[in-house]
């Protein structure tokens, strides 16, 4: 009788177990390559040795059951999947009867995926259409795994650079290849090619440019830009008093998609023996203090016919008839100020005065 009850214990305690244990499944490969293969556990209770248990796996993409038989926790059981699926456990039992089956841990999807980084890693950057030869392979967040990096599309040279020039402007499509197990890997991005402005200077005065010439305002196009170049450049206006000879200008305008181009203008400027010969500085008109706080002064005023005194972008600002042997410019702003005097005999020095 005791061997009887003791039995029935030991059966009852088993069914209690197994009704309170539930069976689930474990991937730790949820994402692979084509062509690879995925391990799915099935797990009830805890790992080691069992009686020997029944289970049944569902591929949900084919609708397939594959029947298994255990008597080791996990089991381990291999799939070969094609696209992504899901497999679910259906059905399992032990020698006790049906097992309990969780349903928050009966399925695993495997996914057929990139595992080298091309698909989410690759990120070229729009360019401009005079930028050099680009290495496309710099534009990988990480480093891809396998191997025969290449790229493909218009623009492309070498298989691994990219010539802006050669594509032209506009929405460039580029595709990243690369091989890894067999298989060959690809994403295409799309970018912008800029075009470039069109950047020219205006506001050269017609006729020969000599260095008795009035300074003159140079115009870049588009606005926006820089000039830079020769030193009778002053801002954007230019002095030929003082500049003898080639002067080159540079006048360099970006884009808001920083696209920067850079034109240069050569301005010639001619002798013409007024206020530069050194050995007859006697005849020489020159001004001083400068810089000066207000009042200037002039050496040999006698032969002096009219002065115009004239701002930074070469607009006068005064005109004063007749010899003068000094100008009080104390009310003016300070800053640079252009005094061209006319002399009797027809000819003009231009002078840049700093006021303070």
């Amino acid at each position: 009788m005791k061997k009887v009850f003791s039995l029935f214990a030991l059966l009852f305690l088993g069914v209690f177990v197994c009704k309170a244990q539930k069976a689930y499944l474990l991937c730790n490969q949820q994402t692979i390559h084509p062509n690879e293969s995925a391990v799915i556990e099935f797990w009830f209770g805890n790992a080691g040795s069992v009686d020997l248990i029944a289970f049944t796996i569902k591929d949900q993409s084919t609708g397939e059951k594959e029947h298994y038989e255990t008597t080791d926790i996990p089991c381990r059981f291999e799939v070969f999947p094609e696209a992504t699926t899901t497999y679910e456990l259906t059905y399992a039992r032990n020698r006790y009867g049906e097992i309990d089956i969780d349903p928050n841990r009966n399925k695993v999807t495997i996914s057929i995926g990139n595992n080298t980084g091309m698909t989410t890693d690759f990120f070229p950057r729009n360019m401009c259409l005079n930028e050099d030869d680009v290495d496309l392979s710099e534009f990988f967040r990480s480093n891809p795994q396998g191997e025969n990096l290449r790229f493909e599309g218009t623009g492309v040279v070498n298989r691994i650079f990219f010539r802006p020039s050669l594509a032209g402007p506009g929405t460039q499509m580029v595709t990243a290849k690369i091989d890894y197990n067999g298989f060959t890997y690809s994403t295409t991005r799309s970018f912008i090619v800029y075009d470039m402005p069109e950047v020219k200077i205006t506001g050269i005065p017609t006729g020969v440019v000599s260095d008795t010439t009035a300074p003159f305002v140079l115009i870049g196009v588009p606005s926006g830009g820089v000039f830079y170049g020769s030193s009778g450049l002053v801002g954007n206006t230019f002095i030929p008093s003082g500049h003898v000879g080639e002067n080159h200008i540079y006048y360099t305008y970006s884009t808001p998609n920083q696209c920067t181009e850079t034109v240069e203008l050569i301005i010639n400027v001619k002798a013409t023996g007024f206020g530069v010969d050194e050995n007859n500085s006697e005849d020489i008109i020159s001004i001083f203090p400068n810089p000066t706080n207000g009042v200037i002064n002039f050496t040999n005023f006698s032969k002096m016919r009219s002065v115009k005194i004239c701002n930074r972008l070469g607009q006068m600002v005064e005109t004063h008839d007749g010899p003068t042997e000094y100008l009080d410019i104390s009310h003016l702003s300070p800053g640079f100020y252009f005094i061209c005097v006319y002399t009797n005999d027809g000819s003009r020095r231009t002078t840049k005065v700093v006021k303070n």
